[in-house]
């Protein structure tokens, strides 16, 4: 380095260099003075060239270490805390600022703003050429039509028929809301909260966009005599339903219990007083258990007394 120009502008390089490694390596003193004595053995080799490109190329080289140095995070600092490494982020990162991304983002916008323009002023200029062209066409069969007044009102008939092509595409190109306004927001979809009970006793919300068919019961189907035999203890709840069913199912089996011994009794006193005598069969042939004590279940008609149950007749030839 011969000049003091080029001195000069060595020497702030070189200050520059330990500056921003200096703020890169901060709190880690071994990497700070091993690069500060790299760069201090670098800058004296160049001390003694006297060529003039090959320090224009050591000037260019230091200038980019001083711009990778603040632009980029090459180091983290280690954190006893959390036992790792914390990245040093700067306003000269690469990542960049929040007023940076804000500045592009703008630039952006513009861009688009200003393609959008053009197109706005396009679609302008064909529509009102096509505007053009429509009342052009639709003077031609007016002007033709008036040579002859015979033909007039088959003219004006086919006229009125005859489909506007241009108007009804200038009707689609329009916007259902105002230019320069916000369109509207869709309609919400309809949401329906279901509670799920789980096994545990927790219970969790659901959200579904279907409903689920809930189908509640205008009688509880537990209150009642067949399903609750100690409801009548209690109190005689579910006693006014005396029809159907259970009429015929109390009418059938309520004397049961009491029928049973008293059978059993005149049984052993007959066999006591006639030995070797068969026992007398049963009266009612109702207290012998067999398939017809089914028939409450079964929704079937019930016999009467003295008349026998008439089958229902069917259509046809028999």
């Amino acid at each position: 380095m011969t000049t003091s120009a080029n001195r000069t502008r060595a020497i702030s390089l070189y200050r520059g260099v330990l500056q921003a490694a200096r703020q890169t390596f901060m709190g880690d003193q071994a990497t700070n003075q091993a690069w500060r004595s790299h760069m201090r053995t670098h800058f004296r080799s160049a001390k003694e060239e006297q060529d003039a490109e090959k320090l224009e190329m050591f000037f260019k080289e230091a200038e980019d270490i001083v711009r990778v140095l603040k632009s980029n995070v090459v180091q983290g600092a280690w954190r006893d805390e959390s036992q790792a490494y914390r990245l040093r982020m700067t306003s000269d990162t690469e990542l960049g600022s929040y007023e940076a991304t804000k500045a592009g983002r703008e630039a952006q916008l513009e861009a688009l703003r200003a393609a959008k323009g053009t197109m706005d002023t396009a679609q302008k200029c064909s529509s009102s050429a096509s505007s053009s062209n429509s009342s052009r066409t639709s003077r031609r069969p007016f002007s033709t039509s008036c040579s002859s007044p015979l033909r007039a009102p088959l003219t004006s008939t086919a006229t009125s028929s005859f489909p506007r092509a241009f108007s009804t595409s200038s009707r689609a190109l329009e916007l259902p809301y105002k230019k320069g306004s916000t369109p509207p927001l869709p309609r919400p979809v309809p949401k329906f909260p279901s509670t799920i009970i789980l096994s545990d006793g927790s219970s969790i919300r659901l959200t579904t966009t279907s409903p689920r068919s809930l189908q509640r019961l205008t009688r509880d189907p537990t209150n009642h005599p067949l399903w609750n035999p100690s409801m009548e203890r209690r109190g005689g709840a579910g006693d006014e339903d005396e029809s159907g069913r259970l009429s015929r199912f109390r009418k059938r089996f309520q004397n049961l219990d009491q029928a049973t011994p008293q059978a059993s009794a005149g049984a052993g006193a007959g066999a006591g007083a006639e030995a070797g005598a068969t026992a007398p069969a049963p009266a009612r042939k109702s207290q012998q258990w067999d398939q017809s004590d089914l028939e409450w279940m079964s929704g079937g008609r019930e016999a009467r007394a003295g008349s026998a149950v008439v089958e229902k007749r069917t259509k046809g030839k028999k």
